[in-house]
């Protein structure tokens, strides 16, 4: 008997479109002239290329960069296999050490994403070091 990878049944994707535009925002820090302070971290078109690289993810900044984050997202959202690729954007949108000169900040990303994140079955849980999404009331990630 060998072991075999934990899988959880099947989760409640794809995500309503109040998750997708509030992990856009946090990823992206939101309008560059909006005049808010971002809740997550601003990131420029060449940046948010860099972060989604990181997540496995092709992205390109096609004209403006947050339409064209919010129209990678909403792609992955409605494409194969979102179970396994929108909890490693939510995951890495939400690791705390890019927090770690300002964790209020990271406590006010955690706040934003959990509130939009409930109404879809899911929440951001700090386990350890790490921030995993887990469905609402339990503590097993998504996927492991």
């Amino acid at each position: 008997m060998g072991s075999r990878p934990i899988r959880v049944s099947k989760m409640p994707f794809p995500l309503s479109p109040q998750a997708i535009d509030a992990l856009a925002e946090i990823i992206s820090g939101g309008g560059a002239y909006d005049g808010n302070k971002p809740i997550g971290l601003y990131r420029s078109g060449p940046q948010m290329e860099k972060f989604m690289r990181a997540c496995n993810v092709d992205f390109h900044v096609s004209g403006s960069r947050v339409p064209s984050l919010v129209a990678s997202l909403i792609e992955i959202n409605n494409g194969f296999e979102q179970e396994k690729v929108l909890p490693r954007i939510i995951e890495t949108a939400a690791d705390p050490r890019d927090f770690t000169k300002e964790p209020e900040r990271h406590n006010a990303v955690l706040d934003h994403l959990n509130r939009v994140l409930r109404y879809d079955g899911f929440e951001l849980q700090q386990q350890g070091l790490r921030v995993r999404l887990v469905a609402a009331g339990h503590a097993t990630p998504v996927v492991e």
